[in-house]
């Protein structure tokens, strides 16, 4: 089943929809499509560019975009990313106690 997810209301940077809804839909085995309209006065021109780029360059710019998801938005490389993240905190907080009652 294709889903097309489209928002105008979300920018592209706001993930939430994006791995919420579109990532969880795609490892249910959804073929999803996410578009951000965050010009609203151009989108209905990118849409119409992206509708006459024809089967094949749709395919691959989901392929593409797809890749990029599972790569940047997988929850086990964000629990990861964030376990570092947070070891970094950690470790730079203990330095700084141990500096201050040496």
């Amino acid at each position: 089943m294709k889903i097309c997810h489209i928002t105008s209301v979300h920018s592209r940077y706001d993930t939430r929809i994006f791995v919420k809804e579109c990532v969880s839909l795609a490892k249910a085995g959804y073929d999803v499509t996410f578009l951000i309209a965050e010009d609203i006065d151009h989108f209905p021109d990118a849409l119409e560019e992206m509708i006459a780029c024809g089967p094949e360059k749709r395919k691959d710019m989901g392929a593409k975009a797809r890749a990029f998801a599972e790569e940047h938005y997988d929850w086990d490389n964000l629990a990861l990313e964030l376990s570092s993240t947070l070891s970094n905190i950690f470790n730079i907080n203990r330095k700084h106690s141990e500096d201050f009652y040496e």
